[in-house]
């Protein structure tokens, strides 16, 4: 097969174009896999804390909120905060975590991801 004279590096310039898409197309699927499942992880964590609320009523909503962020250093999210809020007969606990990431800094405001529990408190019998 002979080369034309003006298709000499074709392949070189059309690499040079497209990899850069590529490379960044495939960084973004695996920082939005990463935020995923650190949602994902979030949410364990609260449900956690829940059950520990709905197994101990007498627990302080401080040892619930404890609770769930024991879970998410379990979960290798040390720097995840929970809190947890009586309301009547529920008791709703909430983790959040700011979303660090190279391409966050490309966003005009940082991703706070943040999930929620809710428990019914057991009757007394």
């Amino acid at each position: 097969m002979t080369r034309r004279g003006g298709q000499r590096g074709a392949a070189a310039v059309e690499t040079a174009l497209t990899l850069p898409v590529f490379v960044l197309f495939v960084f973004a699927v695996v920082e939005l896999a990463r935020m995923v499942w650190i949602d994902n992880s979030l949410r364990h964590a609260s449900d956690q804390a829940a059950r520990f609320a709905m197994a101990r009523p007498a627990a302080s909503m401080a040892e619930v909120a404890a609770a769930g962020e024991g879970a998410a250093a379990a979960l290798r999210l040390p720097e995840a905060a929970c809190s947890a809020v009586r309301a009547g007969a529920a008791t709703e606990v909430s983790c959040s975590l700011v979303f660090s990431s190279p391409f966050a800094s490309l966003l005009p405001d940082p991703v706070v991801l943040e999930r929620r529990s809710r428990v019914l408190d057991q009757p007394s019998t």
